[in-house]
């Protein structure tokens, strides 16, 4: 089983590209080849839904088996990665990251619904009319998916112009910013054992 093998049959199920990763360590400091489980990252913004479903169609593949996973990548001193599995198992999206501490706070404000058609208010009565348009577009969005609880608005002054943009409030990807370290939601694949 390669990674090439899995990704197109993955792109079956999920047409948007994908990141495959050999699982090549139990520790995280030793390399362990051969490498039999791959580790499938989706989109980092794809729902737990999106991973279940995407998991379940690789279980009824009659050769493999799928679950849900966490792993955590960091780069050694040769320059290859040690790949570890941290958790397996059902997943919530309570599991996943807030995007908001993967930015480091980038944001000046996260806009919920309340808070987004106060700032619409303020950007009426002010010079900057275009960014309450694109702002009062981006809350009919929300509001007509009702997926406020899955998404929030970000505000930021660059040059003294207003940003707005939408983001996914959950992410399944972290890079811990002090020692390099990769982790990432997804889908663990290794071929069935034979009986």
């Amino acid at each position: 089983m390669t990674k090439q093998e899995i990704e197109r049959t993955v792109s079956l199920f999920y047409p948007a590209g994908v990141k495959t990763i050999y699982i090549n360590s139990e520790n995280g400091t030793d390399l362990n080849p051969p490498y039999s489980q791959i580790f499938v990252s989706l989109g980092i913004t794809s729902s737990i839904k999106t991973l279940n479903e995407v998991r379940d169609n690789l279980n009824n593949i009659s050769y493999l088996s799928a679950t849900l996973a966490t792993t955590k990548s960091i780069r050694k001193e040769d320059g290859k990665y040690s790949n570890e599995i941290l958790k397996f198992g059902e997943y919530t999206k309570d599991d996943q990251y807030l995007a908001t501490s993967m930015c480091g706070g980038e944001f000046e404000k996260i806009l919920d619904r309340a808070a987004s058609i106060d700032m619409y208010e303020e950007l009426m009565h002010s010079e900057h009319v275009d960014q309450a348009n694109q702002l009062k577009e981006i809350i009919g969005r929300l509001d007509e998916k009702n997926c406020w609880e899955d998404m929030a608005i970000a505000f930021n002054i660059v040059d003294n112009v207003p940003t707005i943009s939408q983001f996914h409030r959950y992410v399944n990807y972290r890079k811990d910013q002090e020692t390099g370290a990769e982790y990432r939601i997804g889908i663990l694949v290794e071929m069935k054992k034979e009986k």
